[in-house]
């Protein structure tokens, strides 16, 4: 391996683990934005309801990938808020180059402030085996969409 490779090798960034709370968080804070070549977001209120449930569940829902831009690529690139954030552009902090229906999707649920122009009520529930060897379920329901008045 050449001296090039191996110092491309050691400036590259190793994988960050987050904290739900802390991903929603910067959601909320506008630290996120898509590139003007990412599709729109395409998502039914029944796949957002599906994503909720799997991160209920404690599935894996897969992982992102993250450009940590400067605003000199924000521009070049065109990018956007999180469809549907309210919010000053200003704290834009990473380009997302993957997992943009799956951001957008937990933005819309977990920001009430901030819903989706079509409203569907969505109910589930959650089944799952607790520490006390007990079946515990939890059904969960609200309206992705507009806020009422």
């Amino acid at each position: 391996m050449s001296i090039g490779a191996e110092r491309e090798m050691k400036d590259a960034q190793k994988p960050d683990h987050i904290s739900l709370s802390t991903l929603i968080g910067r959601l909320k804070e506008g630290r996120f934005v898509i590139p003007d070549f990412q599709r729109e977001f395409e998502w039914q209120p029944w796949d957002i309801r599906d994503l909720m449930r799997s991160i209920f569940l404690d599935y894996y829902i897969g992982s992102l990938l993250l450009w940590k831009g400067k605003s000199e690529n924000f521009g070049a690139l065109a990018c956007e808020p999180i469809y549907g954030f309210n919010g000053s552009n200003g704290n834009a902090e990473h380009i997302v180059l993957d997992g943009q229906q799956r951001l957008t999707a937990m933005y819309y649920a977990f920001a009430p402030k901030n819903r989706l122009r079509i409203a569907q009520t969505v109910t589930f529930t959650l089944s799952r085996f607790s520490t006390s060897r007990r079946w515990r379920t939890t059904t969960l329901s609200g309206t992705i969409g507009p806020a009422a008045g």
